[in-house]
């Protein structure tokens, strides 16, 4: 067992595909690996006879002694048990020495390592999706009376206070985990790119809003940043009419293929994802979060 070094993230690109395929989307994990603070996350591997064999990540959510597991991966897993079995305590001992208050740990909703985190008193509590729309085709425009107009940083004031109020009530638990103020900062962090973000605006209100990041994943792969609708505005096609503009000018911005995660809860779809499956995007995989106890 030995921490992570300089120029290991390819090894750990390696293992994440030779464990889980196309289940784990790679793009996101070198785009993650890219914009994390080094200071905030601690990575450990094992070897043996100078091959590695096995590696999982420690992650400092924003909220001050909240952390989150992730990466576990490990070469032949359903062979090599005692192995995810010593990251796992690893990783564990490494946020109990730092007095946490509050773990989770988040994978491929694949075996064994669901049940290995099982093991150690971990309980499943929410799924999280990534879905995708193939933007090479045709699909059609909905369309609803509401005024929708491209968004810029001028509007970022009452964007961050619309994306606290549209995420409500189901993403409350993402809250908690941002720490608080820093939820109403996060449009500022990707800024509003000229044409990327676009929002509803109903008696000079913004009531919808939606943001795409071109190339995120690599050229013509662009991320889905952010996509919600005031709890008042939902039902009445909002929404749709928002989703079938974003996925147009995605298209039009020369995307081939826009990617989205979110959540899911453990028997059911929040109503953003039932409108992602509607507008034609496909699971393409599927995590599943879980929390110690």
């Amino acid at each position: 067992m030995r921490d992570f070094r300089t120029g290991d993230e390819e090894v750990l690109i390696r293992i994440l595909r030779e464990s889980f395929g196309s289940i784990e989307h790679l793009p996101r994990v070198r785009s993650d690996l890219s914009r994390t603070d080094p200071s905030r996350q601690s990575f450990f591997v094992i070897e043996k006879a100078g091959s590695t064999l096995g590696c999982i990540a420690v992650v400092s959510l924003p909220r001050k002694n909240w952390y989150d597991l992730r990466y576990l991966a490990v070469r032949d897993a359903f062979s090599n048990l005692v192995i995810s079995d010593e990251l796992i305590q690893k990783a564990v001992a490494n946020v109990e020495a730092r007095g946490y208050e509050y773990l989770k740990a988040t994978t491929p909703a694949v075996q064994p390592y669901v049940d290995l985190y099982k093991r150690f008193q971990f309980t499943p509590v929410r799924r999280t999706l990534r879905l995708a729309w193939d933007l090479t085709g045709g699909f059609g425009r909905r369309r609803h009376p509401t005024e929708v107009r491209e968004l810029s940083k001028d509007d970022a004031g009452r964007v961050g206070e619309m994306i606290v109020e549209g995420h409500l009530p189901y993403w409350d638990w993402w809250f908690e985990e941002q720490g608080g103020p820093e939820v109403r900062d996060w449009p500022g962090k990707f800024g509003f790119p000229v044409g990327a973000w676009l929002g509803s605006i109903q008696k000079g209100k913004l009531t919808s809003l939606a943001g795409f990041l071109s190339d995120a994943y690599g050229p013509g792969e662009a991320r889905l940043e952010c996509f919600c609708v005031l709890p008042g505005f939902r039902g009445v096609g909002i929404g749709s009419a928002l989703l079938s503009e974003t996925l147009n000018r995605a298209k039009r911005f020369g995307q081939r293929k826009l990617v989205i995660y979110t959540f899911a809860y453990l028997d059911s779809l929040p109503p953003g994802a039932v409108t992602y499956l509607k507008s034609g995007a496909k699971i393409e995989g599927e995590y599943l979060q879980l929390k110690r106890n």
